[in-house]
C-alpha cells in the first residue's frame, strides 16, 4: 500500500505485483511508456521514484547502479519487454540488461529502502521517521521536540487518530496552557507553560502522520497554521490580562493588543504570499 501510495504521488499510473495473478489487460500496446522494474524487499521513497520517473523520459533501458534491483525502461513499442517481464523468471533484472542495450546511470536524489528482514524493515521505519524532519528547523525543534513527537507519532500511527484530529488536540492544549497563565501567579503559570510546551511539541505530531501515511491536505496545512497563531494570540491576551490584573493598569492590554495584532498580520501576510495559491499536494508552510 505504501508503495502504490508513494507512486501516485510520484506521478506513476499503475503499480503491477508480479507475484500476484496479473490479468491480460496489464499493456502498453501503441503508447510511449516509461517502466520500472523493482526486485522484491525494496522499498522507494516518493522522491526516489521521482528521480526514477525523471530518468525515463529518455529512449533506452537504465539499470541504477551496480548489481542494481531496479531498471527503468522507456519506449515507444515496450510490449517485447513487459512480456519478458510477465513471465517473472529468477534474475530478472540481469537478464533484462543482457537482451536490451543497457546504460548504467547513479540517482542522487531520494531513497531505496532494503525490507527484505525484520530488522532491515525495522530501520527502514526509523528512516522514514527521521526523513520527516525539515531542513528549515531551529536547533531546539531538531534536537528536543522532533525527538519526542516523532516517538509520539510512531505510536500513533497505527491507531485511528487523523492529523486534523491531532492538531484539534493540540489547539485545545495550548489554549488550555494560555488560560493557565491568565488565572494565577506560580504553579498556574509554570501548568500553562508545561501545557505550552506540549502543544509545540504535538503540534509536529499532525504534519508527521499527514506525511508518514500519505493523508496531506490542503484543508489541514490550513487547520494547523491557523491554529498554532491562534494558541499565539490567546497565550498573549493571557499575559496580558495577568499583567493588567497584577499592575492594576490598562496598558497591558494595549501592549498584548499589538503582540495579537503583529502575530495575525504577519500570519496573514504569510499565508497571501506564499500559502495562498499552492495546491494540497505542497508544503503549505515552511520556515521562512
Amino acid at each position: 500500500d505504501r508503495l502504490r501510495k508513494s507512486a501516485s504521488q510520484a506521478g506513476f499510473d499503475e503499480v503491477v505485483f508480479l507475484s500476484e495473478n496479473l490479468s491480460g489487460d496489464f499493456h502498453c500496446s501503441g503508447r510511449e511508456a516509461s517502466l520500472v522494474l523493482l526486485e522484491t524487499g525494496y522499498l522507494p521513497n516518493t522522491d526516489y521514484l521521482r528521480s526514477l520517473k525523471s530518468l525515463g523520459q529518455s529512449q533506452g533501458q537504465f539499470v541504477i547502479g551496480a548489481n542494481s534491483p531496479v531498471l527503468v525502461y522507456r519506449s515507444s513499442a515496450p510490449e517485447e519487454w513487459i512480456k519478458k517481464v510477465l513471465v517473472n523468471p529468477p534474475g530478472l533484472i540481469a537478464k533484462l540488461e543482457k537482451e536490451f542495450p543497457t546504460t548504467t546511470v547513479p540517482i542522487d536524489d531520494g531513497t531505496l529502502y532494503e525490507i527484505g528482514s525484520l530488522d532491515r524493515v525495522s530501520r527502514a521505519e526509523q528512516e522514514l521517521f527521521k526523513s520527516l524532519v525539515m531542513d528549515t528547523e531551529g536547533f531546539m525543534s531538531r534536537h528536543v521536540e522532533r525527538k519526542i513527537s516523532l516517538t509520539i507519532s510512531r505510536f500513533l500511527v497505527n491507531t485511528p487518530i487523523t492529523p486534523n484530529q491531532m492538531t484539534i488536540i493540540s489547539v485545545l492544549i495550548g489554549v488550555l496552557g494560555a488560560f493557565f497563565m491568565g488565572v494565577g501567579q506560580g504553579a498556574w503559570q509554570i501548568i500553562g507553560a508545561s501545557l505550552f510546551l506540549a502543544h509545540s511539541i504535538l503540534d509536529g505530531c499532525d504534519g508527521e502522520l499527514a506525511r508518514i501515511r500519505f493523508q496531506q491536505s490542503r484543508f489541514g496545512g490550513l487547520l494547523d497554521y491557523w491554529g498554532d497563531n491562534v494558541v499565539h494570540s490567546a497565550v498573549f491576551y493571557a499575559l496580558a490580562y495577568e499583567w493588567s490584573r497584577r499592575a492594576a493598569a490598562f496598558y497591558p492590554y494595549l501592549l498584548g493588543g499589538l503582540a495579537i495584532f503583529g502575530t495575525l498580520a504577519s500570519a496573514s501576510w504569510i499565508y497571501w504570499k506564499t500559502m495562498r495559491e499552492k495546491s494540497a499536494t505542497d508544503p503549505l508552510y515552511v520556515s521562512v
